[in-house]
């Protein structure tokens, strides 16, 4: 563990936190949206470590990074969840997500800020999950760190879908 750089208590609780709600009964769905994406800025920088969704700075995957943002916008994506994401097997809850019946499917060029963007290999199989910021930029967590980039570039171009959080 300390030779990866974590302590003990970073190692043990990798996949044990969850983000505080941020939002109340009386916040609109433009309000959930810019938690949602406040919550993801607070990550920015963070370090890329497949399979957690600890706190900011502490190590997060890109599904790690989308539930950390949808628990401080209030929302519950279960089965999908922190504590099933760190376990062997669950590493990539990015297609547990996209199949999700809670959000709702949007075509790619009626994509807003705040959708999920979807992305597949080379075989179809979904291999990654972003948030959308408008402008044609996404927030992420991809090797090495959380960081702003392109919706699509040199790194990841095949967009698989996008699907909608707040209707």
């Amino acid at each position: 563990m300390e030779k990866m750089g974590l302590s003990d208590d970073d190692w043990n609780n990798l996949g044990a936190y969850v983000s505080p709600i941020q939002v109340d009964e009386n916040s609109t769905k433009k309000d959930c949206i810019e938690t949602m994406i406040s919550r993801a800025y607070d990550y920015l920088g963070t370090e890329y470590i497949v399979g957690a969704s600890g706190k900011p700075g502490q190590g997060v995957d890109c599904s790690g990074l989308v539930m950390q943002a949808l628990y401080a916008a209030g929302i519950n994506p279960s089965p999908v969840n922190v504590i099933r994401h760190s376990q062997p097997g669950y590493e990539y809850e990015s297609r547990n997500l996209f199949n999700s019946k809670k959000f709702k499917k949007i075509s790619y060029k009626n994509r807003k800020r705040g959708d999920l963007i979807f992305y597949s290999n080379s075989n179809g199989v979904i291999i990654h999950i972003a948030i959308y910021l408008g402008n044609d930029k996404v927030i992420e967590s991809w090797p090495n760190k959380v960081v702003v980039w392109p919706i699509k570039n040199s790194h990841r171009s095949r967009i698989a879908g996008v699907r909608r959080v707040f209707n």
